[in-house]
C-alpha cells in the first residue's frame, strides 16, 4: 500500500478534476479487470420489520406501510447466497 506525504496529498487538490479521473482508472485498471463488472444481489431480510425508526426507510416497523411484513431465515440467506454465489456455511 502506497503512503503519500501531506505534500503529496495536497497536490492531489491542485490536480484538475479529469486528471484525477484518468489517475484513479489508472489505479483501477492495475487492480481489477478491466471491462468486467461484478454482479450483486441485495436481499431483503427484514421487509417492514426492522426494529429501527428511521423516519425516511419504508423497512421500519414503526411506519405504517404497504409493505407485508416478511422475514428470511437464515437457511432462506444462506440458500440464496449458495445461489447466487456459490458459496457454502459451516455450523
Amino acid at each position: 500500500m502506497q503512503t503519500y506525504t501531506k505534500k503529496a496529498i495536497a497536490e492531489f487538490f491542485e490536480l484538475p478534476f479529469l486528471d484525477l479521473i484518468y489517475r484513479a482508472q489508472t489505479i483501477l485498471r492495475q487492480n481489477f479487470p478491466a471491462n468486467e463488472i461484478e454482479l450483486s444481489k441485495i436481499l431483503s431480510v427484514k421487509t417492514g420489520g426492522c426494529p429501527e425508526n428511521c423516519s425516511y426507510c419504508t423497512q421500519s416497523a414503526h411506519h405504517k406501510t404497504a409493505l407485508k411484513k416478511e422475514s428470511l431465515s437464515l437457511a432462506q440467506v444462506q440458500e440464496s447466497a449458495k445461489h447466487f454465489w456459490g458459496c457454502t456455511f459451516s455450523s
